[in-house]
């Protein structure tokens, strides 16, 4: 149902001739997206990890990031011909696209004949399960202050991201002058750096959380992010430290102030990183 509205929903904005028709429009893409969107897909993660539960909603995040790298298309067809072609052709990919996509999601891992997390719960798991007693209903949730704080900051959170991205390409070509392709390659190379930091989020946490952890393994995907965000820490560090001592000359003091947070920056990363290349070796089988 969400889908649809979505997708009719574009269908009417290219046809849209008033603001007030515009505005209910709108009104009711945005209940489309929240109807098929965010939420539900989060319920079905819910359901479906438990264990892998953060690491599954950060893969999922991904999503928007890559459709962020499909804006150049989007500004390159509203350059090719109008705004209403654009929504018209994004409302028919929705139909197309979306609906026969959404066939495959199951809500629950029993439909398929799965378990959570795709394991079978050892005996004393399910046994703590059982006398943990019934989970929180929605009604629960909704009566602790708890629940009305998560929601607002992440309320407040998305109020400024979107913010952000709503008024960035309206900068980026009134403001800085950029024409509309040059705006839409910026934005893209936003979600960009977006996707990437997903892809650093679990590799950093698992390499700092064993720290001087020789033991165990690693796979290739946490020991390469783990190595491409050091370069890029170490580098930006160097850069900072480069326009530090050129510009501050005159003040030692601050100059080998400079060198000593760099030098305790690189030296930092020592450890972990020797810790990730044994667990690498070990994976690889290459030592015991």
């Amino acid at each position: 149902i969400g889908l649809v509205m979505f997708a009719i929903g574009f269908l009417l904005l290219s046809q849209t001739d008033s603001l007030l028709s515009y505005y209910l429009i709108v009104f009711v893409i945005s209940v489309g997206v929240s109807l098929g969107g965010f939420h539900t897909l989060m319920v079905s993660i819910v359901n479906w990890f438990q264990k892998h539960r953060t690491k599954a909603v950060a893969w999922s995040q991904m999503g928007y990031s890559v459709g962020g790298l499909c804006v150049p298309v989007v500004a390159w067809g509203m350059e090719w011909d109008d705004w209403r072609t654009v929504a018209m052709i994004s409302g028919g990919m929705i139909v197309l696209l979306g609906i026969p996509a959404v066939q495959w999601i199951r809500h629950r891992p029993e439909e398929k004949g799965e378990k959570v997390d795709g394991i079978v719960q050892k005996v004393e798991e399910q046994t703590k399960v059982r006398d943990a007693g019934a989970s929180f209903t929605w009604r629960d949730a909704v009566r602790t202050p708890t629940f009305w704080l998560i929601s607002a900051g992440h309320g407040i959170a998305l109020l400024s991201v979107s913010s952000v991205i709503v008024h960035m390409v309206p900068h980026l070509t009134k403001g800085v002058g950029l024409v509309l392709s040059e705006a839409s390659l910026i934005f893209s190379l936003v979600c960009f750096f977006l996707l990437i930091g997903l892809g650093f989020g679990d590799a950093v946490r698992i390499c700092w959380k064993k720290y001087g952890d020789f033991d165990g393994r690693a796979v290739r995907s946490e020991f390469w992010w783990w190595a491409l965000f050091v370069a890029l820490v170490q580098f930006a560090a160097a850069i900072v430290l480069t326009i530090v001592l050129i510009i501050f000359q005159n003040l030692g003091f601050l100059q080998w102030l400079s060198v000593l947070i760099f030098m305790v920056i690189v030296l930092a990363f020592i450890l972990p990183s020797i810790a990730v290349s044994v667990r690498r070796l070990h994976d690889l089988s290459l030592i015991h």
